[in-house]
């Protein structure tokens, strides 16, 4: 199937997940989904730019999103789980 795009469309929302990455104790890991997977997934959609966004099963450790965005680059953004925010947030 294919499907029509605007130039620059945009992913919303992905997250990333690498098999050799602890995740937290009680968390879903939804299986592998590494960089090489999502470019073939964009190149088949046609999708130029990226929302990254820190999945909960690495908790505070921002090390497989920091990877696949750095690799990314400029058409990537992305979105962390902080600690801070996250105290503050369920204090309110």
């Amino acid at each position: 199937m294919k499907i029509a795009v605007p130039k620059g469309a945009c992913d919303t929302h992905i997250h990333f997940y690498d098999r050799a990455a602890p995740a937290a104790p009680g968390t879903l890991v939804p299986g592998h989904f590494d960089l090489a997977m999502y470019r073939d997934l964009q190149r088949r959609l046609g999708l130029e730019r990226v929302v990254v966004v820190q999945p909960n099963a690495y908790r505070d450790d921002n090390r497989v999103t920091l990877d696949a965005v750095k690799a990314l680059g400029e058409r990537a953004q992305r979105f962390f789980n902080l600690p801070v925010l996250r105290i503050a947030l369920s204090a309110g």
